[in-house]
């Protein structure tokens, strides 16, 4: 089993699927837990706490994963425990996940509302209401809203035949 999991954890482009996850034997949270400590790729690291979120019967796995939002400094790796986290638990982390709604980092504010969306509860719904009044940067409450980021003013930009060569063909 370890090393069907190391194969699809190298995968570059993962066809795996929860299902996939959840058919492995029980013990795949384990082995999961123990390859992420001996892994030091991040995107590795990153698939392993992925995985884990697809175990949510697991009180090791689901642990592992609040700490790694809470504890680590890798932006990346706190999103997606925070994604994680919502797959696995849904509406029973709430409380937990609401917290990231006023974290430093805007990236974490956005990743912690989505998630909460998800949810649809209506403390879920009044959450992320409150989150998009209070929250200061336009980019965010556009994402989180599903709406086109907009990115400063249009950029002029000429013909691209003005810029072709004569001598390139088509």
């Amino acid at each position: 089993m370890e090393e069907e999991i190391r194969t699809a954890l190298s995968s570059r482009h993962p066809t795996d699927t929860a299902d996939w996850w959840k058919r492995l034997a029980p013990e795949a949270p384990s082995v999961l837990l123990r390859l992420f400590e001996a892994e030091t790729n991040t995107f590795r690291r990153l698939r392993i706490v992925e995985a884990l979120g697809w175990f949510p019967e697991d009180s090791a796995a689901v642990d592992f994963i609040k700490k790694q939002a809470e504890e680590t400094t890798h932006d990346v790796m706190r999103n997606s425990a925070i994604r994680s986290l919502g797959n696995s638990q849904g509406a029973k982390e709430e409380e937990f996940i609401s917290k990231f709604l006023t974290h430093a980092d805007a990236h974490t504010r956005v990743t912690a509302a989505q998630t909460l969306r998800k949810f649809g509860s209506e403390r879920s719904t009044r959450l992320v209401e409150k989150y998009l009044g209070d929250e200061k940067e336009p980019w965010a409450v556009a994402k989180v809203k599903g709406e086109t980021v907009k990115v400063g003013a249009p950029v002029a930009v000429s013909s691209s035949e003005d810029r072709a060569s004569a001598d390139w063909v088509g």
